[in-house]
């Protein structure tokens, strides 16, 4: 069974958390500071839920120590931080989280650690969250490129589980651009 950590039980980690559990052979740890909001989840649903500071490096170290895989999906303020914080615990991860500093500038540590860091970027029209800088198809780096579904959430699921079955043999930081 692989232990997967959702970082975030915010309106979409929580819907990862849900989605993800519906899957026998994972177990699903569900971790966020609101207590609250971890509670009604796993009131609901078989999702573990843990306490934790997402917003420093020991909480998100705490979070992520046992995890097969680890799914982002924290507020803007801390999304960029929380990532690099994963990768120096070695855990491989799906981020979703939105921020505007470049995930490519972990590049290099993630290859040092040896993690895999699939990273969803907004397109045109989005990017007052993000850097300037694009991502063209032949830059070095696979994208993986899915079109938009029902729903932004049920769009977002798609991703994670997509990226739960990306070649192990890749490492650093990878891209999924969403197309609007």
């Amino acid at each position: 069974m692989s232990r997967i950590v959702v970082l975030g039980c915010g309106a979409v980690g929580r819907h990862m958390a849900i989605d993800l559990c519906k899957d026998p052979s994972y177990e699903v740890i569900s971790v966020d500071v609101n207590r609250e909001a971890l509670e009604r989840l796993a009131h609901e649903f078989p999702v573990k839920i843990r306490v934790e500071d997402l917003s420093t490096a020991e909480g998100v170290t705490r979070a992520v120590e046992d995890a097969d895989m680890v799914i982002g999906s924290v507020p803007y303020s801390i999304g960029y931080v929380m990532l690099e914080n994963v990768i120096r615990a070695g855990k491989n991860i799906v981020d979703i989280s939105y921020f505007s500093e470049d995930p490519f500038g972990l590049d290099d540590l993630a290859k040092t650690m040896g993690v895999t860091a699939v990273v969803l970027r907004r397109c045109a029209g989005h990017e007052q969250h993000h850097s300037r800088r694009s991502y063209p198809e032949d830059d070095g780096y696979p994208l993986r490129v899915l079109r938009r579904r029902h729903s932004k959430v049920e769009d977002r699921a798609l991703r994670v589980q997509v990226a739960l079955s990306c070649p192990r043999g890749f490492r650093g930081i990878h891209s999924i651009r969403q197309h609007c």
